[in-house]
């Protein structure tokens, strides 16, 4: 339910964006009843609202339709045109929960999109997730200013900071490196660290992988290592990079804001992964337009069930202890044959 709720009030969102929410579509959907009133206080974002009053930071869309129909009768209502930006003393609507599952019945009820047509990279991206590279490309990712949040002990020529942005409206927690010196012209080229899989609770958005981020930042590259939603103290929940598009869709958001960097060049950007984050960078590089190289180290490439099923098939047929694989009857073929199938 809660993997549904953020594909179906992602689209949503990306709509709102695009063509705002026509008054009698809101008024209809979201009627003029409001279950709270709410004036928005310091620290507060959409996320938190919606985590508050739904339980579910992702319902976040259903919070800016309802507000932005009300506004179109009430303009002591705020007007949302950018769900990342809200300001403090804004008035807003909480709608009804039972109106936002009506929403949200409605939209999953709607005729899906046609699927595009997609090379074999493309085709292993909708195994990842259960919303399509379809659906993705149709969202809009318009990530925001990055915020420096603290400044940390720099490199040998290089600045580390702990910065912010927004995706979905969350707040998300990134490592930003900045070369010393003149930027050269046009700006630094950027390299997009996607990590790999640690127990959410357990992230720490300045730990791990030191030495490549080091090698990259004193050659000259701004990096970037976003968090992904629930990881450390970034908001939202954490709900797994392979079935689900959050993460990959933090990652989108996370390119688009550093592309507004003052120091980056926007037309050169690329990204590194390993593991889980060798399977965000593949998706991401998929649906968006703006990375122009990608390197996934033990990148993973499928669904859990995916994996599994595969690693045991291979297991069967493992040679014994001391076996020499050579000899072992099938193997060699065996093994042709499921990276044939994997690939297929």
């Amino acid at each position: 339910m809660a993997h549904n709720l953020k594909r179906v009030t992602s689209l949503l969102a990306a709509l709102t964006l695009a063509i705002g929410v026509a008054p009698g579509l809101a008024q209809a959907q979201f009627a003029t009843a409001c279950t709270a009133e709410v004036v928005v206080q310091s620290g507060d974002t959409l996320a938190s609202l919606a985590n508050r009053y739904y339980g579910e930071s992702s319902a976040y869309a259903a919070i800016v339709g309802a507000t932005n129909a009300r506004a179109a009768l009430d303009n002591s209502f705020a007007r949302i045109e950018d769900p990342n930006l809200i300001r403090q003393g804004w008035k807003l609507c909480i709608p009804r929960s039972e109106r936002t599952q009506t929403v949200i019945a409605d939209a999953s009820a709607s005729p899906a999109l046609e699927p595009l047509s997609l090379p074999l990279i493309g085709q292993i991206v909708n195994r990842l997730a259960n919303s399509s590279v379809a659906d993705l490309r149709q969202q809009i990712y318009p990530g925001s200013l990055i915020t420096i949040e603290q400044t940390l002990a720099p490199g040998d020529n290089y600045r580390r900071y702990l910065v912010s942005y927004r995706s979905e409206g969350l707040r998300i927690n990134a490592l930003l490196t900045l070369p010393d010196g003149d930027k050269p012209p046009g700006g630094w080229p950027v390299i997009v660290v996607n990590h790999g899989y640690t127990p959410p609770s357990l992230y720490q958005t300045t730990a791990g992988y030191d030495a490549h981020i080091d090698a990259f930042a004193r050659n000259g590259y701004i990096v970037l290592r976003p968090d992904y939603r629930g990881h450390g103290n970034s908001e939202g929940d954490a709900g797994g990079g392979y079935d689900a598009p959050g993460y990959t869709i933090d990652v989108l958001n996370a390119v688009a804001s550093i592309r507004r960097h003052p120091d980056a060049a926007a037309d050169r950007i690329g990204m590194w992964g390993h593991s889980l984050g060798g399977a965000v960078t593949l998706s991401s590089m998929v649906v968006g337009e703006d990375v122009k190289a990608g390197v996934i180290w033990a990148g993973m490439a499928g669904s859990y069930d995916e994996l599994v099923a595969l690693w045991e098939e291979r297991q069967r047929d493992l040679p014994a202890p001391g076996e020499c694989p050579h000899r072992h009857a099938g193997y060699a073929s065996r093994e042709s044959a499921l990276l044939g199938r994997r690939l297929a």
